[in-house]
C-alpha cells in the first residue's frame, strides 16, 4: 500500500510536466519518415541473462585499449559494482580513459547509491564520473527528462546496449520479485561507433568538454559474415520518438509473427493500433509481461492493457518465473530490436534511450528460443484469468491505464 501511495503521489506531482500522447500518430509508418540507417558488416551476440552480459562486458573491459564508456541509468553501490570498478580502476593505470554517466534520479531511486565519498574516491583515482541531470531544488523540474540507457562502449569497437543496469539483483533476484530476468547485446563493427558518437555526444553536454569523435571512433572491422544494425537513439529535447517510430515501421512490416517481451506494457495508442492492424493482416502477434513486478500500478495497468488488446486477438502471457525486465521484439524470422525502451509513455516520449535494430535469423532463432522457454513458465491471459483478480487489482489496473502517460 505504501508503495502504491508513494507512486500516485510522484505520478500526480508531475502531471503538469506530462506531454500528450500521440493520439494522431499515422499507422503504418510512411518509409521516408525512417530516420535511422544501418551499417553492414556487424557481429551481434545476444546476451540472455546478466552472468552472460556481466562476464562478456568485464571480459571485453580487461582487454580495453583505449577508453572505456559507461552510460548506465542505475549504477548500485553494490557487489556487482565493486568487481566492475576495481577492473576499471586496473585498466586506468594501464592508461585506458574511464568515463562514466550515470542518472542521477536511478541512482537516489535504488536502495545502494553511489554517494558523494565515492565519487571523490573514485575522482582521486583518475575516474571522470558526471551524474545525468543532478537532482537539485525544486527537484520536479529535473524528475521528467531521464537518461534511461544501459551502455557500454570499449575503445569506440564493442558496444553493449539492453535492459541490464550494473545492479547485483539482476544476478541474485529480488524478495518478492524472485528471479530477474533480461537480455543485453553485443555488437562489433560500424554499429559501435554509432553508439559511441551518442555517448560523447551526451558526455559532451553534460560535462561541457569538446570530446572529438574522432578520437573515440577508432577503425572498425566490417565483417564479411557480419549483419545489418541501426541504431535508434532518443533524446527527447532533440530527437523524441524515433523509437516509437521504430516500433510503428516494425509493426508495419510484419508479415508472420511479432514476439514482444517488455517489463512494462503501457503504451500509447498508436502502438495498440499497429498491433491490433497488424492482427488484422494475419499476423500472430505475441506480447509477454511479467505477472509481478518492481513498481506499484504497473504489473496491474500491463495486465488490464494486455487484455484489452486480447480482445483484438492479440496474445498476451503472464509470465510466472520471476521478473522480466527485457524490452525485445522480434519481426518474422529475421529481424529484432533490444535497448532500454519499454513500451510506454516514459520511455518513448520523455527519456533518453537507445536501441538497436538487428536483421539477423540467428538472432531472431535465439531470442524466440528463449520466448518460448518462458512462455512454458507463463499463463495465457483469457477472460477468466483476468475477472479472477480481486476487485482492487483491476481498479488498480484501471488507474494505472489512465495515469499511463505520466508512469
Amino acid at each position: 500500500m505504501k508503495k502504491l501511495f508513494i507512486a500516485i503521489i510522484s505520478a500526480l506531482l508531475c502531471l503538469p510536466l506530462a506531454a500528450v500522447e500521440r493520439e494522431d500518430e499515422a499507422f503504418p509508418l510512411d518509409t521516408a519518415d525512417v530516420v535511422w540507417t544501418f551499417t553492414e558488416g556487424n557481429r551481434v551476440k545476444l546476451l540472455n541473462n546478466a552472468d552472460a552480459k556481466f562476464i562478456d562486458l568485464l571480459t571485453c573491459i580487461d582487454t580495453a585499449r583505449h577508453s572505456v564508456h559507461l552510460e548506465y541509468f542505475n549504477f548500485r553501490n553494490d557487489s556487482i559494482n565493486k568487481i566492475m570498478m576495481t577492473l576499471l580502476a586496473r585498466k586506468l593505470k594501464e592508461g585506458v580513459e574511464v568515463r562514466i554517466l550515470f542518472d542521477d534520479f536511478g541512482n537516489i531511486s535504488n536502495d545502494r547509491p553511489i554517494r558523494r565519498k565515492h565519487l571523490r574516491e573514485m575522482r582521486e583515482l583518475g575516474f571522470k564520473i558526471k551524474p545525468y541531470d543532478p537532482m537539485q531544488f525544486p527537484w520536479i523540474n529535473h524528475a521528467f527528462h531521464r537518461d534511461h540507457r544501459k551502455v557500454a562502449v570499449v575503445d569506440g569497437q564493442t558496444a553493449f546496449i539492453g535492459g541490464i543496469n550494473v545492479a547485483d539483483y539482476y544476478v541474485t533476484g529480488l524478495p518478492g520479485v524472485g528471479d530477474w530476468r533480461d537480455m543485453h547485446l553485443r555488437i562489433e563493427g560500424p554499429a559501435a561507433n554509432i553508439v559511441q558518437r551518442n555517448f560523447i555526444t551526451m558526455w559532451n553536454a553534460e560535462t561541457k568538454e569538446k570530446l572529438s569523435p574522432s578520437d573515440y571512433c577508432l577503425a572498425h572491422t566490417t565483417y564479411a559474415d557480419g549483419v545489418p544494425v541501426a541504431i535508434v537513439n532518443d533524446h527527447p529535447r532533440h530527437s523524441n520518438g524515433d523509437i516509437l517510430d521504430a516500433y510503428l515501421w516494425l509493426i508495419g512490416e510484419a508479415k508472420r509473427e511479432i514476439k514482444i517481451v517488455t517489463p512494462y506494457f503501457l503504451p500509447p495508442p498508436s502502438i495498440r493500433r499497429a498491433l491490433a492492424h497488424a492482427v488484422e493482416r494475419g499476423v500472430d502477434v505475441q506480447i509477454l509481461i511479467s505477472a509481478k513486478g518492481d513498481i506499484a500500478l504497473t504489473p496491474e495497468g500491463s495486465k488490464r492493457m494486455g487484455y484489452k488488446l486480447t480482445k483484438r486477438g492479440v496474445n498476451v502471457f503472464l509470465f510466472n518465473g520471476g521478473f522480466h525486465h527485457s524490452k525485445v521484439m522480434s519481426i518474422d524470422d529475421d529481424c529484432c530490436m533490444i535497448g532500454s525502451a519499454n513500451l510506454e509513455s516514459r520511455s518513448l516520449f520523455y527519456d533518453h534511450e537507445q536501441n538497436a535494430i538487428v536483421v539477423d535469423t540467428a538472432l531472431v532463432d535465439d531470442f524466440v528460443e528463449i520466448y518460448e522457454a518462458d512462455k512454458l513458465n507463463s499463463d495465457t491471459l483469457t477472460r477468466e484469468l483476468y475477472k479472477s483478480a480481486t476487485p482492487w487489482k483491476r481498479f488498480v489496473g484501471r488507474l494505472a491505464v489512465f495515469l499511463r502517460p505520466i508512469l
